[in-house]
């Protein structure tokens, strides 16, 4: 049998599994390493000159890790009491954010490879506030095409929170949003993606980092935790 995928930036060649686990993976503190530290300075620093004192700043973007970062700077600006000159502020920082946190070339995790290799052929796709230009450079550089069938980022369709993503991925695999709540799994290092989670209707699956604690993400609605992306092949016995 033939299978032909039309996607925009490239021909993968390859037929998805038509049923089974539905992986959305998160990039940033899932796939990508030292992202989440270099985001977190250049929110810190952006918000020096508001009073905000860097580690209050750092400690906050960690800890609300997976939302739009404007939302993230105009909560920052109300929790610690800042002067702002209301939303031509919040768009200015972001606009520095958008600027700066996105130029160096993130490492892998040692384990996304071989984790990603033995769910070769799972439908699998990318989720997250990343530009969409971003991630696709990061994608095709680590050679992830060949295993992510699709990716969404910031900017794909006009969305800029990926909490939207939804409607894009039901609609790029063509399930039903019955099988997608049946076989959905969100990985994500976040609070914010086991609330994403939630709300689609999906199994949340927690990896913690330096933020965020296995405690907290079980607490944010996670279903399981995993400290390597390689235990999702036995997760997935265990889930379904």
């Amino acid at each position: 049998m033939t299978c032909i995928e039309f996607i925009p930036v490239l021909y993968l060649g390859e037929c998805m599994e038509q049923s089974g686990p539905i992986y959305v993976f998160d990039a940033d503190g899932v796939i990508f390493d030292g992202t989440m530290k270099i985001m977190g300075n250049v929110f810190s620093e952006s918000l020096v000159a508001y009073g905000i004192p860097p580690e209050d700043a750092l400690s906050f973007y960690l800890s609300t890790a997976g939302q739009p970062i404007e939302k993230q700077y105009g909560d920052a600006l109300l929790r610690f009491g800042a002067t702002v000159e209301d939303g031509r502020t919040v768009r200015k920082l972001t606009e520095y954010f958008q600027s700066n946190a996105y130029r160096e070339m993130p490492q892998l995790y040692p384990d996304v490879i071989p984790a990603v290799e033995a769910l070769r052929n799972r439908r699998m796709v990318v989720s997250t506030n990343t530009p969409q230009d971003v991630l696709t450079r990061r994608i095709n550089y680590y050679g992830l095409n060949n295993y992510f069938k699709r990716w969404f980022g910031r900017g794909y369709s006009g969305i800029t929170d990926k909490a939207h993503h939804k409607g894009s991925i039901i609609g790029y695999l063509g399930v039903s949003e019955e099988e997608f709540q049946r076989y959905g799994l969100l990985i994500g290092d976040g609070l914010h993606d086991m609330e994403i989670a939630t709300e689609w209707g999906i199994k949340g699956i927690g990896r913690p980092t330096e933020g965020t604690t296995a405690e907290a993400l079980m607490q944010a609605g996670a279903v399981e935790t995993v400290e390597n992306l390689a235990y999702l092949v036995e997760l997935e016995k265990k889930l379904f």
